[in-house]
Parts: C-alpha cells; structure tokens; sequence
C-alpha cells in the first residue's frame, strides 16, 4: 500500500485510481491507519462485499490493530458478520488472545456467543486457555460459564475455575455426563483444582470451621486449684400467703403491707 505513504495514497486515489476491498484489507494487516481512512473517505465499503470473505474488522482484531479496529466500528462495520473460518471478529480477537480487541467489541455489542473452530464457544476457548481476564470480559458479557469451569478444571487453571466460582457459579455443577468438577480435577490429575474445589463446601462458600470451647477447658481443673467458676447467690423468695377474697384482715397485718 505505498510504503504507508498517504500522501501517495491520496495523489493515486485523486487521479482515478479506484480503490478496492483489497487495498482495505492490505492497509488494515499492514497497520497503516492513514490510508485505511482515506480509502473509506474515497468509497470504499466498510464489509466485505464479496460472500463469506474475511472483513477488515475481522484483519485488525485478528492481527491487533486495535487503533483501525475501532475505527471501523465507528465506520459502522458488521460485528457479527462471519468469515470464511466461521469465525466473527470477536472470535478471531479471543483466539488470538488480543484482550484490548475483545473489550473493543464487546463494548460496541459484540455477542458473547460465538464460537472457535465451530466447536468451542468462546467463552470455553478462552478457559481452555487460561486466559483470565478474557474469560472476565466475556462473563461481564453474559457467556454461559459451566463448560468454561470444566474447560478450566480440566486444564488445570485455577485462577479462571476461580473467577467463576467467585461470579457465583457453583461448585457441586455436573456436566451433562454426569461428571462433577472435582472428578473432572481428578481425572486430569491437577490437584491444584482439586485443593480449591475441596476446599468450598457443596454451595461453592469457603468451609467454616467454628469450635466452642468446653466448661473445663475455660476453668482447667487441677488438683490444688480453686474452683474459678462463678458463684451466684441463692435468690431467696418469701412467700405470704393471702387471705380469700372476702375475708377481713387483721389490722396489724394491713399496716404492715
């Protein structure tokens, strides 16, 4: 794309030079900001014209051009449309571990709801992956967790298996085998996970343990010591007994009341 040199870019497109989908994406891989948006400013559209072609949108969260990324956006660009692999932008920014892309797209509106391969949800890949702070973006998202738990239990990443549990996911999940995520820990041998998950009780809170310490261990008992428990007193009740109702008291007695 000329060097990068708008100024070239701006003289051929001036004098004819009708530009394509082709010289966007070359700009957009090649990071060259300034001629991304002259080609726009000259007419070119902002998807992919041609079917299931790869977009510019799809280039930059791909490749990292984060800058041009959200200047397509702003350009009005297709963020759910989807490319030759299936794959949306936001799915090439997750798989590509391209975090400042992914928060981009899911500001814009992106759907958490994409897939990787076809296979995995993003959400999974991003688990499967331990990549962290993906994974809490696409949660803030609204992703669906309980397969990116098992993903993370079963790869051993504590530090997302602990994200989602802290998001209120509980511990004591099966999948639709029937598997907990303790036996899942087990079975891939991470005992990291499986310390974590024994470490909650079955609703996914940390285990409290609470002790009440005995009588004799608050006054210990030895052979010459002096019973320290407290002493109460005896509250002494007298009791006088009434006359029946209609019979006359003395008047002594009533004096003394």
């Amino acid at each position: 794309m000329a060097g990068g040199k708008t100024d070239i870019v701006d003289c051929l497109l001036s004098q004819g030079l009708a530009p394509n989908y082709e010289h966007l994406l070359v700009a957009t891989e090649a990071d060259f900001e300034e001629a991304v948006k002259l080609i726009l400013d000259y007419g070119t559209e902002v998807d992919n014209p041609g079917k299931g072609g790869d977009s510019a949108l799809m280039i930059a969260a791909r490749e990292g051009r984060n800058k041009i990324l959200q200047f397509l956006i702003w350009n009005g660009a297709d963020l759910e449309r989807v490319g030759r692999d299936g794959h949306t932008a936001l799915a090439f920014a997750v798989e590509m571990g391209n975090l400042e892309g992914v928060r981009i797209l899911l500001q814009a509106g992106a759907k958490p709801e994409g897939s990787i391969n076809k296979n995995d949800r993003l959400v999974v890949y991003a688990a499967r992956q331990g990549m962290v702070e993906i994974v809490r973006h696409l949660l803030s998202a609204g992703a669906e967790v309980i397969q990116a738990a098992f993903a993370a239990a079963e790869n051993g990443h504590v530090e997302v298996l602990q994200l989602l549990l802290e998001s209120g996911l509980s511990a004591d999940i099966k999948s639709d085998a029937g598997q907990s995520l303790l036996e899942a820990a087990r079975e891939a041998d991470h005992s990291a996970i499986v310390d974590l998950l024994q470490s909650l009780e079955p609703h996914g809170s940390p285990r409290v343990v609470y002790s009440v310490p005995s009588e004799d261990a608050i006054y210990p008992k030895t052979e010459d010591a002096v019973d320290q428990r407290p002493k109460f007193p005896m509250i002494q009740r007298h009791h006088q007994k009434m006359p029946h109702l209609g019979t006359k008291m003395p008047s002594h007695q009533v004096n003394h009341l």
